[in-house]
Parts: structure tokens; C-alpha cells; sequence
């Protein structure tokens, strides 16, 4: 499982940059990864799981993703 790690932003920025993916970003991403030239996988905020989409630990802000290819 790949991770991405976005460097440099205050603990508020990335919280809500993590609210905006769970919500409409997740959406917006979808369009982005069907354009590409060997399309990919939807990826989708794991909500369905034992644990929250999101979660934040210390500074660290972590969200939980899934692609209809497998699980997280």
C-alpha cells in the first residue's frame, strides 16, 4: 500500500484539507483519475470500516482511502 504524505502545512490546514478529501474532493478526484491516459481506480475514504475515515494523532492527520481494486 502506497501513502502520501503532504509536508509542511499547520495542523488546522491539514485537518481541513482532510474534511475537504472525506467530502467533495473525493468526488473531484474521480473525474481527475478517469482523464488520465490508462484511467485508475477510483480511490474513496474508507468509511465503512472499524475505524474513522480520519484521524488525527499528535500533528499527524491521517485518512484512510480503499480503490474498488482492494482494501486499505
Amino acid at each position: 500500500m502506497a501513502k502520501l504524505i503532504l509536508d509542511g502545512l499547520t495542523l488546522e490546514q491539514a485537518k481541513e484539507l482532510a474534511a475537504w478529501f472525506e467530502g467533495q474532493g473525493e468526488q473531484d478526484a474521480m473525474t481527475w483519475f478517469d482523464c488520465q491516459t490508462n484511467p485508475l481506480p477510483h480511490v474513496y475514504t474508507d468509511v465503512g470500516g472499524s475505524q474513522e475515515a480520519i484521524t488525527v494523532t499528535g500533528d499527524t492527520v491521517i485518512v484512510r482511502c480503499r480503490s474498488k481494486r482492494g482494501k486499505p
